[in-house]
């Protein structure tokens, strides 16, 4: 009985050790590797496809035109899937994240155990977040203009389309959630959240992919947005 109780504090002490360092070096990365700046020598063109990234303080979301010379996003889009949206809205936000907190956690008071841990141990699905917006953003320091050329904005367009997961037809899977607002809903996305891969990551991603300045790894919203503008 004794040696089986040594062994679980043993196990335990261990356990708490091995989280702790974790934890350290998360810190530590999560520190230093936004920090490190990719496509250094990145200047916006004077002329191309004006974009938003935008923040809550939580998520960082590319927002984009709705109509452009590369896409017209209402042909994947309806506005009829939208509860109350018409063709005068000019733009859309598109987020990605882990299916649990979208859906089951519009507040932090919401969040659950079972949520979070499925979340940061790659159990979850993951979900995009898709948001008619009427005018054109306001430009601030939660809300950074970026001009992209136009193949830059082919680039995104296509890293935004492949972020969706899709039925055999093609078409983008709608998830029955009836979303924030009467301007927005949910899709099945492909991935999976995790402590690594965050939704602030996808974004972070997205602007690598197409050579936008930004951090080698970008978990937290404001790490999408330190480079921009600059």
């Amino acid at each position: 009985m004794i040696r089986r109780f040594r062994s679980l504090l043993r196990t335990l002490k261990w356990t708490a050790i091995g989280l702790l360092g974790f934890i350290l070096l998360y810190g530590l990365l999560a520190v230093t590797l936004p920090r490190i700046t990719v496509n250094s020598s990145h200047r916006s063109p004077k002329e191309g496809v004006r974009i938003f990234i935008a923040s809550n303080g939580v998520h960082a979301d590319f927002i984009v035109p709705v109509r452009t010379s590369a896409i017209n996003w209402t042909q994947h889009l309806p506005v009829e899937w939208f509860e109350a949206v018409d063709r005068s809205y000019g733009y859309l936000a598109f987020g990605w994240g882990d299916k649990g907190f979208y859906l089951d956690t519009p507040t932090w008071s919401d969040l659950e155990f079972g949520t979070a841990f499925k979340a940061v141990f790659f159990l979850g699905s993951a979900a995009m977040h898709v948001a008619y917006v009427r005018f054109e953003p306001v430009s601030n320091d939660q809300c950074r203009p970026l001009v992209l050329s136009e193949d830059q904005y082919r680039d995104l367009t296509d890293y935004l389309l492949d972020s969706f997961a899709r039925d055999e037809s093609g078409q983008f899977l709608r998830i029955d959630h009836p979303g924030y607002t009467p301007q927005d809903r949910f899709f099945d996305a492909k991935g999976s959240y995790s402590l690594v891969n965050t939704c602030n990551e996808w974004t972070g991603a997205g602007l690598r992919r197409i050579g936008v300045r930004t951090g080698l790894w970008t978990p937290f919203a404001p790490d999408v947005l330190r480079n921009l503008g600059e």
